[in-house]
């Protein structure tokens, strides 16, 4: 995590150089809310391991999020674009059978750690071919 707050400032100070004196060039956004966890059924190995619902052994939501978004302008409709959208939920409950799951047997009846991991950290360079007022 360090290494993305190194990136930011890094592009912060690059942005700041290349500053125009009519707009600033460089635009943040932060979002954030509820996200529920729903349809989320696994089986790892998916042959031979237990097919199970993770909503339904733990609570579905709503779960905190945030997504920062960035975007700097390089000049001649050139932008480098940053996001960072980090979604981890951590739950544990009671299943009511027998999973197998990645070489592990859960007993039914047995409290049990879920961890759910969606992160998404992009870099991206965008050129804008043609760009008109409509």
């Amino acid at each position: 995590m360090k290494g993305i707050y190194v990136v930011i400032v890094t592009l912060s100070m690059l942005v700041g150089s290349i500053a125009s004196a009519d707009e600033p060039p460089w635009s943040l956004s932060l979002e954030t809310g509820g996200v529920w966890q729903s349809r989320n059924d696994v089986r790892i190995p998916n042959d031979t391991g237990t097919r199970f619902a993770i909503d339904n052994i733990t609570e579905s939501g709503p779960f905190a999020y945030y997504r920062l978004e960035s975007s700097f302008d390089l000049g001649d409709d050139r932008q480098l674009r940053l996001l960072l959208a980090p979604l981890r939920i951590s739950e544990s409950g009671i299943t009511d059978q027998a999973i197998e799951f990645d070489g592990e047997t859960f007993s039914a009846g047995q409290r049990t750690d879920f961890t759910y991991q969606f992160n998404s950290y992009r870099v991206s360079y965008r050129w804008l071919y043609k760009q008109s007022p409509d």
